[in-house]
């Protein structure tokens, strides 16, 4: 199994298309952890848990958000962790809409940077 962590301000769909494609030459199954900041994880988990669950059921991925001990040291003290694992092209396609998810939902943060 191979590992990726990839830093969610940093993501773009071709850096995930060459790692993707990298993976599924070396891998059945492949592991990917997406660092968020906490204000925007609602928009991943959504209410009750529907939104994410809906992302494992369309990408047939399997989808865990971590916090606390599970977040590497690296990480800034307010992020959480996605770990997205299966099919490398399951994996994608959960990438890419958590991805969009996170684009089209920014945290109260990232307003103020942008302004």
């Amino acid at each position: 199994m191979m590992t990726v962590c990839v830093r969610q301000q940093t993501l773009c769909s071709k850096c995930m298309t060459e790692l993707l494609l990298k993976c599924r030459e070396e891998a059945l199954q492949v592991t990917v952890r997406l660092l968020v900041p906490s204000g925007q994880i609602g928009c991943i988990i959504g209410k009750g848990g529907q939104i994410v669950q809906t992302i494992r059921s369309d990408t047939a991925s399997q989808i865990r958000i971590l916090k606390d001990n599970h977040v590497p040291a690296y990480a800034l003290s307010n992020d959480e962790l996605v770990r997205i694992s299966g099919e490398p092209s399951n994996v994608r396609k959960a990438l890419f809409q958590i991805a969009t998810r996170l684009h089209d939902n920014p945290s109260c943060s990232q307003h103020l940077l942008s302004s």
